[in-house]
């Protein structure tokens, strides 16, 4: 486990929603350094179809008292070879987006807030090493 997490808490992409939330409005300037904590590389029988490899990220970073996670799945996909998220509403997280009323925003709309943030995480250079994937252009 990373050292500045304090807390005991699930490494797998899927169980970010049980670490504790943090909310933040949405107009919030987050200056937010995440860190890559795991990188799992599906088995065969369970990639994603007509993908050479699929897997899920899990992606830190420390507000305060409490970590936030981001955790997505990834997928080469077998016509191109090209690395890509393998579905852009599905960011895990425990970031909960109020919006300007302090409302907790739905998943479709923090979406499109979620994705620009992975973007901003060298996660396909990481995924390429950590999962083997060898691919040049990376």
């Amino acid at each position: 486990m990373h050292p500045n997490i304090q807390l005991r808490i699930s490494l797998t992409g899927w169980t970010v929603h049980t670490w504790p939330a943090v909310q933040v409005p949405l107009l919030t300037n987050l200056a937010l350094e995440f860190e890559h904590l795991r990188t799992i590389v599906a088995p065969p029988g369970d990639r994603l179809p007509a993908t050479l490899a699929s897997g899920h990220s899990l992606w830190y970073a420390q507000n305060g008292k409490f970590p936030i996670g981001l955790g997505f799945s990834w997928a080469v996909l077998g016509c191109s070879k090209m690395l890509v998220l393998a579905d852009a509403l599905g960011v895990v997280t425990n970031l909960q987006l109020l919006d300007p009323y302090g409302n907790e925003m739905g998943t479709e709309t923090s979406a499109k807030y979620l994705v620009p943030l992975v973007r901003t995480l060298d996660w396909e250079r990481v995924v390429n090493r950590e999962a083997n994937l060898n691919l040049d252009y990376l």
